[in-house]
């Protein structure tokens, strides 16, 4: 009896195990993507407040046209 238990627990992990590692992969992904397109959006926004910071100074002239 004892030793049915023992198995049917290892098998509830094993499977627990493996689908909680799946939804950890897929968080993961999500979490990069997420990140990724976090990252080119300030990048992006960053170079157009580079060029309104030089445009308003001047010294490269009108860089937004």
């Amino acid at each position: 009896m004892e030793k049915k238990f023992l198995l049917i627990g290892k098998k509830v992990f094993a499977y627990w195990k493996k689908n909680f590692c799946l939804l950890e992969k897929k968080f993961l992904l999500i979490g990069k993507k997420i990140f990724a397109y976090w990252k080119k959006s300030f990048c992006l926004l960053e170079k157009k407040f580079l060029l309104i910071a030089v445009d308003g100074t001047g010294s490269k002239g009108n860089t937004l046209t």
